[in-house]
């Protein structure tokens, strides 16, 4: 499958940010608290379902200038693959020049036997191969 027909299978509403109900209560002491922690790198949120974690933090960005991917997940996306290739979507749907950055490191998680039998330039090879 090609870029381009990968990119046409992406089910693109799993890259937006959900919109907030109309009956949206703010929750100002979580919003303190994700100002704080959102100053580390990588900040993960979990909680079980239901419980408010896509409102609070759609609410959060709505609110403050930050840039952002978004990226929703479910049950299929507990293959590697699958994974990468959303991921890597979200960051393109912010970051439009992401994707030659980093299309080397999508192929070889989507097709690991370049890695395997050496076709591929990366770290874990010493990009000896081609």
């Amino acid at each position: 499958m090609s870029a381009i027909d990968v990119k046409a299978a992406l089910r693109r509403t799993k890259l937006f940010r959900p919109p907030l109900p109309e009956d949206y209560i703010p929750r100002d002491r979580l919003c303190i608290w994700l100002e704080q922690i959102l100053q580390r790198p990588l900040t993960l949120i979990s909680a079980p379902a239901g419980y408010g974690k896509s409102t609070l933090l759609s609410a959060y960005l709505a609110e403050n200038d930050i840039q952002s991917a978004w990226l929703s997940l479910d049950e299929n996306d507990n293959d590697l693959s699958i994974f990468v290739t959303y991921f890597l979507a979200a960051i393109q749907s912010s970051q439009p020049s992401f994707d030659s950055e980093i299309s080397p490191i999508a192929r070889l998680v989507c097709d690991p036997q370049l890695l395997l039998d050496g076709r591929c330039r990366c770290p874990a090879n010493d990009g000896r191969s081609q």
